[in-house]
């Protein structure tokens, strides 16, 4: 009896196992996910490129390494980087440093920049604005964390 107890219980656990092409679908599913997450947080928009998450207050706010910045930034970053301005309308404003080069994208930051809810020109895509095109590409079971 206890031998019978053995065999249906192994026959059991070996048929849950499922086909081996099964499996090497699901990894090679997992495998790219996997890929396309580490290319996202790669990306020049990604979490890796973050180097500080600084609350920016209403005003003119001075952003660098040094020590008297207002928004301070880690050492490998100039001491004046710039001066970053929040109105009250929520537009937000940048304004490089003399001889500070500030890319967005492809471009090169050498005047003051307008970032706003109406202004044409506008920051990097936003950490939202990238989890909504992966979930419509991936489906609704993207979870972008």
């Amino acid at each position: 009896m206890k031998k019978a107890v053995v065999i249906v219980t192994l026959a059991l656990i070996l048929g849950a196992c499922g086909s081996g092409a099964q499996d090497a679908d699901y990894v090679a599913t997992i495998d790219a996910w996997h890929a396309q997450r580490e290319a996202a947080l790669a990306a020049e928009d990604g979490w890796l490129s973050l180097v500080a998450l600084l609350p920016i207050e209403q005003g003119a706010r001075t952003l660098g390494s040094a020590p008297d910045a207002e928004l301070r930034l880690p050492a490998p970053a100039p001491p004046r980087v710039g001066t970053i301005t929040l109105n009250d309308a929520g537009g937000l404003g940048l304004e490089p440093a003399p001889g500070v080069p500030l890319r967005v994208g492809d471009d090169v930051l050498t005047a003051r920049s307008p970032w706003s809810r109406t202004a044409t020109a506008s920051p990097p895509r936003s950490r939202s604005a990238r989890c909504a095109s992966m979930r419509s590409s991936a489906g609704a079971r993207s979870s972008c964390a």
